[in-house]
C-alpha cells in the first residue's frame, strides 16, 4: 500500500509538470485542426528580409512558334526603413524582357529604376514590375535589400549620406513547440518573447511578419490594420514592458515565418 502511494504521488506531480509546460490552446474560427505529429524539428527561422515579392500569370502568347508567358509582379515593403535599392536575383536562362527593374551586370542582378532613389519605398508601399519568360513556368526570384535607408533629412546631410537607422530596444525570441499535419496542410506553432532591453518602459510595439498570409492564429498581440502589423494587447497600457521584462506571446502558421519587433514610433 505505501509503494502504490508513492507511485500515485509521483503520477499527480508528473502530470502537474507536463500541465505547466504545456503551450496555450488556440481556438480559432473552424477550431484548431487535429494534431497528427508532433515529432521532429525544423530548420532555422530564415534571415529576415524586408521586401517581399509576389508574382502572378497574366498571359500566354506565342511568336515564331516559341510559347511566352508574362508575369505581373508586386515587391512589398514590410519593413521599417525606407528602401531604395534591392538586390534581386533571376534565373534569367529563359528571360525573354522586363520592364520595372534595371540591371548594371547584364543580367546578374536586378535594382529598382534610378527614380526609386527620389522616391524611396516606404513600408507598406508596393513597387510593380513585370517579366516575359519563353515557355510557362515562372522564373525562381530571390531578394534582399541591398541599402536600406531612412527617408529624412538631419543636420542638412547631403544626398548619398546615410542617415541614422532606428534602433530598437525590443528583442523577439520564438521557440517551436509543436507541429502537425492536417490534409496534407503543416502547422506549427510557436512561443514568442519581446524582451525589452531599453531604459525606458514600452506600452506598444510593432511587430511585422514576412508572408503573413500563411499565418493562422496570434495570441497576445493584436491588429487593426488588417494584419499589416500587430501591437500589445490592450492592458498593456496599464502595465507596460520595463527594462528587462518579457511579453510572452504566440503563433501558428503553415512555415517558418521571419518576424520583425521594435516599438511602435507614432
Amino acid at each position: 500500500m505505501y509503494w502504490k502511494s508513492i507511485y500515485f504521488c509521483a503520477l499527480v506531480a508528473l502530470a502537474g509538470a507536463v500541465y505547466a509546460y504545456s503551450p496555450p490552446i488556440i481556438t480559432t474560427t473552424g477550431g484548431l485542426p487535429p494534431i497528427i505529429t508532433t515529432t521532429g524539428g525544423l530548420p532555422p527561422l530564415p534571415q529576415y528580409c524586408p521586401v517581399k515579392n509576389d508574382c502572378q500569370r497574366v498571359r500566354r502568347f506565342e511568336e515564331h512558334g516559341y510559347p511566352y508567358t508574362e508575369f505581373e509582379c508586386i515587391l512589398t515593403n514590410y519593413g521599417y526603413l525606407d528602401v531604395v535599392n534591392v538586390d534581386m536575383r533571376l534565373d534569367g536562362a529563359r528571360l525573354k524582357e522586363i520592364k520595372g527593374m534595371e540591371t548594371s551586370d547584364k543580367g546578374f542582378s536586378w535594382n529598382f529604376p534610378a527614380w526609386r532613389k527620389q522616391r524611396p519605398l516606404a513600408t507598406g508601399d508596393s513597387h510593380r514590375w513585370s517579366y516575359i519568360v519563353n515557355g510557362y513556368e515562372p522564373l525562381r526570384v530571390t531578394l534582399c535589400p541591398k541599402s536600406p535607408r531612412v527617408n529624412i533629412e538631419v543636420n542638412n546631410m547631403e544626398a548619398g549620406n546615410t542617415p541614422p537607422t532606428i534602433k530598437c530596444s525590443l528583442d523577439n525570441k520564438c521557440t517551436m513547440v509543436k507541429q502537425w499535419v492536417t490534409d496534407n496542410k503543416p502547422y506549427y506553432q510557436y512561443t514568442c518573447q519581446v524582451i525589452n532591453n531599453g531604459v525606458a518602459p514600452v506600452t506598444h510595439a510593432d511587430v511585422r511578419f514576412v508572408n503573413a498570409t500563411s499565418l493562422y492564429a496570434v495570441w497576445e498581440l493584436q491588429t487593426s490594420n488588417n494584419g499589416l502589423t500587430y501591437d500589445f494587447v490592450d492592458w498593456r497600457e496599464q502595465r507596460p514592458l520595463e527594462h528587462g521584462q518579457t511579453h510572452m506571446w504566440g503563433y501558428i502558421a503553415n512555415e517558418n515565418l521571419a518576424i520583425q519587433v521594435c516599438e511602435k514610433y507614432n
